[in-house]
């Protein structure tokens, strides 16, 4: 490196793809004299009132807007329309928008798109609940042909009949599957009470229908109440969709109209471009060979950014060229900017064929003996309890925490016990909120460690926001 100095490059994810593109503008058609736009919100906020400056009577954007306004009053919320409507419109910046934005826009250029959709989502609401409807009435007709009904069985209308009578008003959810339900299923003594006169009748019947009746019931119910959820949480959110699909098309016009480029838009055209054609090609236009890569705090790289990334380091390592991968997947807890720690952590020994040397830094370096020594315990209890939430709901451990938190304990170089963790738990009373308390508690601690010793520019307090 020393002896070859010139070709030695420190920038960002963002000004190295920038570069890219600046030399790809012929092939993307951008204008060579274009605008980049840092600031995606000030862009958008000119989109929303330029938007809501062209509402008129019959604009059906107005009635999207209408439509979200009262979902936000249902739900006891703001519902100041261009402050709302500017926050909601951040999520076109979001990769899972821009991955499928442009088949969105597609199809809602036909009017007619999302009232199908809306057709046939009723459809499937309506086919959903007849079905698990249909389990109500088996029920109903067994017992109706024995001469039974669903007081008779045992615990009476707390029983298995309430289990069917849900299903019957459309309640599918998990917890519908009681205790009462297990034992139903698992043995036909539990379908009656032993003092009933119908007992052996009742035993008889459960083995020869009701239990079958139940199994197939409990079948479908879960992949249905997945389902029914899914059709009504879209049917909740098609006007959103729409509105959001507007928003991004008076984004893009502007855009359009003021020879601007939004530097958020870079990692997409590029993904874009390197999905469809010759990678080589796109990366031989930066006008220089890399062949070795070091990205830093890799955890926070974006899908987007990663699939870019990823075609430059292969190249490299076709040639022999290694390259390095710098990050910490406990540290991504930000998201900044689409970032992904999945990427990061689903690296296990490959890069396609190519092999990956993990080399994991024990020793920290950075803290005090008894600082490291707190997060050692906290971190790996707190990955235990997780684990184990998890597995107690899904009936498995979560292997992507796990692997994750495998190697949080670390060591201290340091053979002195110094360093200080206090953690206090703050809860509102009568008088004060959980802010107020908050305040109270901080400012006790600042004056104690005034009174100690400590100087106020070695005191530094860090907040979640202004």
């Amino acid at each position: 490196m020393l002896h070859d100095y010139s070709r030695f490059r420190v920038e960002t994810i963002d000004s190295f793809f920038q570069s890219v593109m600046r030399n790809l503008a012929r092939e993307l058609e951008l204008s060579p004299n274009l605008n980049i736009e840092l600031n995606n919100t000030e862009v958008l906020s000119d989109a929303v009132d330029s938007m809501i400056e062209k509402l008129g009577p019959t604009s059906p954007v107005l009635a999207w807007l209408l439509d979200y306004i009262n979902e936000r009053i249902a739900d006891d919320k703001r519902w100041n329309v261009s402050d709302e409507v500017k926050s909601f419109g951040r999520n076109i910046f979001d990769e899972g928008y821009i991955e499928k934005g442009e088949g969105l826009r597609q199809r809602l250029r036909n009017p007619n798109t999302i009232k199908e959709y809306r057709k046939q989502l009723k459809a499937l609401e309506t086919e959903i609940l007849e079905q698990m409807k249909g389990f109500y009435d088996q029920f109903e007709g067994e017992l109706d042909g024995h001469a039974l009904t669903a007081d008779d069985l045992k615990n009476g209308s707390r029983g298995i009949g309430s289990y069917f009578r849900k299903l019957n008003n459309g309640v599918l959810s998990n917890d519908i599957r009681n205790a009462t339900v297990e034992k139903c299923l698992e043995d036909a003594k539990n379908w009656a009470t032993k003092t009933s006169p119908r007992y052996a009748d009742i035993i008889n019947l459960a083995n020869s229908s009701l239990i079958q009746i139940l199994e197939d019931a409990e079948k479908l119910r879960s992949k249905n109440n997945l389902l029914l959820n899914s059709c009504r949480l879209s049917l909740q959110h098609l006007n959103k969709v729409q509105l959001l699909a507007n928003i991004d098309e008076e984004v893009r016009q502007l855009n359009h109209d003021n020879n601007r480029f939004l530097l958020s838009d870079t990692n997409a055209l590029l993904h874009q471009l390197v999905k469809d054609g010759d990678s080589s090609f796109v990366f031989e236009k930066i006008g220089t060979n890399i062949h070795n890569v070091m990205i830093d705090e890799f955890q926070d790289t974006s899908r987007m950014q990663w699939g870019n990334f990823k075609l430059l380091l292969l190249e490299g390592l076709s040639q022999g060229a290694d390259s390095l991968i710098v990050g910490d997947v406990k540290q991504s807890i930000y998201r900044w900017r689409n970032g992904d720690w999945g990427i990061l952590n689903s690296l296990n020994d490959r890069i396609e064929h190519f092999p990956i040397r993990v080399k994991t830094l024990a020793t920290n370096r950075r803290s005090e003996t008894n600082v490291i020594r707190f997060n050692n315990r906290i971190f790996t209890a707190a990955a235990n309890y997780l684990n184990g939430v998890y597995k107690q709901q899904l009936g498995k451990d979560c292997e992507d925490l796990q692997k994750a938190y495998a190697d949080v304990v670390q060591e201290s170089p340091r053979s002195t016990e110094k360093g200080y963790v206090k953690v206090s738990f703050l809860e509102p009373d009568e008088e004060h909120d959980y802010t107020e308390q908050t305040l109270i508690s901080l400012g006790a601690e600042v004056e104690n460690l005034l009174a100690s010793g400590v100087q106020l520019n070695d005191i530094a307090i860090l907040v979640r926001k202004k």
